[in-house]
């Protein structure tokens, strides 16, 4: 007599309250004012820029250079 073996299995990731971040629910959209998304906008866009001229205000960029220096000392 054989018998059949069957396994099955099932997985659910339980997110909870959070949300990948350029994901909004259909809700969020219709309460955010446009206004309101034009402040986040602009900020956005003012982070971005303060961002930009940090990285071009820096004299040295370690972690670039502690990459080239092991490459060549490979």
């Amino acid at each position: 007599m054989s018998k059949k073996w069957s396994y099955s299995a099932s997985f659910n990731q339980q997110y909870g309250n959070w949300q990948f971040p350029s994901i909004h629910s259909k809700e969020q959209l219709e309460r955010t004012t446009q206004k309101e998304r034009s402040i986040t906008v602009s900020n956005e866009l003012a982070r971005i820029d303060y961002l930009e001229e940090e990285v071009q205000n820096m004299l040295t960029y370690p972690d670039a250079e502690r990459i080239i220096k092991k490459i060549k000392e490979a």
